[in-house]
């Protein structure tokens, strides 16, 4: 029985590459849908290596026909192509797929959206010395200030350089703040000093203990809604969207955590970054998601000096407003809310 259920899977998985076999020829947008469609779990850092490599055979054939795309398909599709690899293939490929794109199109303007889309994902093992060097032999404004914001952004994780990558992000809005960029949170225009800023304050005001600052938007029927709202609850933020699937994949969790602490001073409430406020609506509406609904669009814009450009992320606040814990992932936050609010007793039981 087991080994029918693996096989099973496998076809259900394998099953959007025949759809492509049998389609002559796939393009980049095809090829980037059934990336997505065999593994619905991208590989992370920290994942189980046995799903990992069933996700990496999964998406060997669609990788396989992008490398063909990269080297002789259409010129327009080349670097898309080296992108998707660069950000979804295994580490090898990834890698030199990401040398292709640095290599081929150094000095081009349009090897700045590519890195955007594809360098926070990419396994590529020495990424970071990739950017380091186009910021050092590009001739492209554009792709030396998105090298040098994103090369930024990453080291901010490591706390003994977050002072440098601050640095690192005031240069970046000095000098290169007017260039064009595909970032999440970048603003309208976009532009990286908008998206530098925003990730500037956010390193420097949202951290435990601190107050959470001004928030602001409009909720899934178009009224204002602010995050004077929160006073006296403790509140559980959660950035969203309907196309991050590590976003969907955490509302069960979300509901049966609204459930157990309902007729608590406790409230989630979900921020959308949908680009359309009537698409989140009709996810909140068939998954039942019965709490305070906002939508900030993919900019995630909250307040004129900061915006969440990382989906799913959560922050927690207590009744005062002030930040318990945040972060990417949701176990953490949970095991702060656990100090926060206590379950009312379970009267079913004797």
């Amino acid at each position: 029985m087991g080994h029918a259920i693996r096989v099973m899977r496998m076809v259900a998985i394998l099953a959007p590459l025949f759809a492509i076999a049998a389609s002559a020829p796939p393009s980049i947008a095809d090829l980037r849908q059934a990336i997505w469609s065999a593994c619905t779990a991208p590989p992370a850092a920290g994942s189980d290596p046995q799903a990992v490599a069933t996700c990496d055979a999964a998406r060997a054939p669609i990788i396989a026909r992008l490398w063909t795309i990269a080297k002789s398909g259409p010129r327009e599709d080349r670097l898309p192509a080296l992108t998707l690899i660069a950000a979804w293939g295994p580490p090898d490929p990834a890698q030199r797929a990401l040398l292709a794109m640095a290599q081929g199109w150094r000095d081009a303007g349009q090897l700045a959206p590519a890195l955007e889309g594809a360098f926070d994902e990419s396994r590529a093992p020495a990424k970071r010395a990739v950017l380091a060097t186009l910021v050092r032999t590009s001739r492209s404004r554009a792709v030396i200030g998105s090298a040098r914001y994103l090369l930024a952004a990453q080291t901010l994780a490591q706390a003994p350089a977050r002072p440098r990558a601050l640095a690192e992000l005031r240069l970046v809005r000095a000098r290169y703040g007017d260039v064009p960029t595909t970032l999440l949170g970048a603003g309208d225009p976009p532009r990286l000093g908008t998206v530098a800023a925003a990730l500037q304050f956010r390193t420097e005001r949202l951290k435990p203990g601190a107050p959470l600052p001004p928030m602001a938007a409009r909720d899934l029927d178009g009224q204002r809604v602010s995050s004077a709202q929160f006073r006296g609850k403790v509140t559980l933020i959660d950035f969203w969207a309907t196309w991050c699937p590590p976003c969907v994949a955490a509302m069960p969790e979300l509901r049966r955590v609204a459930a157990s602490l309902r007729g608590q001073a406790f409230q989630i409430v979900s921020i959308s970054g949908d680009a359309s406020a009537a698409t989140a609506k009709a996810f909140v509406t068939r998954n039942g998601n019965a709490w305070p609904q906002w939508q900030v669009g993919p900019s995630g814009v909250v307040s004129p000096e900061w915006s969440n450009s990382s989906f799913p992320f959560y922050i927690l606040i207590d009744r005062h407003g002030t930040i318990k814990a945040l972060g990417p992932t949701l176990e953490p936050v949970l095991a702060a809310l656990r100090k926060e609010v206590v379950p009312p007793p379970d009267r079913t039981r004797s």
